[in-house]
């Protein structure tokens, strides 16, 4: 499995930089070829944001970039951003409990 790492700083000034994201963002990526997940979070002590998300094999992740690319600049354009970074990764090992 594969991941996709993205975090955005916003600026202080920036409102609600993380309000209804996950349920712009999820219903395109997860129409995509090879998604497995998505996880949205929030930072408690700085206007951050970082979007991760799961992919099959490799392949899946490389196909997916041009739309990944697009939801963040299109989330990211009209707001005040500090930093943005995205990494991608082989996932080592997971667990997820309920």
């Amino acid at each position: 499995m594969y991941a996709r790492l993205t975090t955005i700083v916003f600026a202080p000034t920036e409102q609600d930089p993380a309000a209804s994201v996950f349920e712009r963002i999820l219903p395109l990526v997860q129409e995509l070829d090879g998604f497995r997940g998505m996880l949205l979070l929030t930072g408690l002590q700085e206007r951050s944001l970082a979007a991760l998300t799961l992919w099959a094999t490799q392949e899946a992740l490389d196909g997916a970039e041009p739309m990944l690319e697009g939801i963040k600049r299109a989330e990211t354009s009209h707001r005040q951003v500090k930093t943005k970074q995205t990494v991608r990764f082989q996932v080592a090992g997971w667990q997820l409990s309920a």
